[in-house]
């Protein structure tokens, strides 16, 4: 029998009590043993595609709008933004999980699932895959801590 990684996740976002409750992103701290006397913690943040989604829509319409109140450096910014938001969006219709790897030492990395919201089902999953992917942990088994406070994203 394979022994299984017990890695202990905080977060104050409704699925962290209600499995079944639906958020487009959460932080997510997530700490387990590496060694003895070895904990390592990283805080990341799990997004949606409905997030992305929303990250689209709102960049096509502040653009518009921006223009018309001489907003120029808002302007630029949304238009810059938008090809990016739309090839991560592009990106998760053909990729299940994606992760961001730009800064592969941070502690606090972007995790992407295609799923339409997070719940702690979908959050398990996509944590498995980057655990997995960057720290070499398979078999991971997650334990919630309940929030005290919730934190509403929506």
């Amino acid at each position: 029998m394979m022994n299984r990684k017990h890695v202990r996740c905080i977060c104050h976002s409704a699925f962290a009590v209600y499995p079944d409750a639906e958020e487009p992103w959460s932080d997510v701290w997530v700490r387990w043993r590496d060694r003895p006397g070895r904990v390592r913690a990283y805080g990341p943040t799990l997004i949606s595609r409905a997030d992305v989604l929303g990250e689209v829509e709102k960049y096509e319409f502040l653009i518009p709008h921006y223009s018309k109140d001489g907003s120029t450096e808002m302007e630029q910014f949304s238009r810059e933004e938008l090809p990016k938001a739309r090839e991560l969006l592009a990106r998760l219709d053909a990729e299940r999980y994606i992760i961001d790897d730009e800064k592969p030492s941070e502690h606090t990395p972007n995790l992407y699932t295609a799923a339409e919201w997070l719940t702690r089902a979908t959050a398990e999953d996509l944590l498995a895959v980057w655990l997995l992917d960057a720290h070499g942990i398979r078999n991971a088994k997650f334990e919630w801590d309940r929030p005290k406070i919730f934190v509403r994203s929506v």
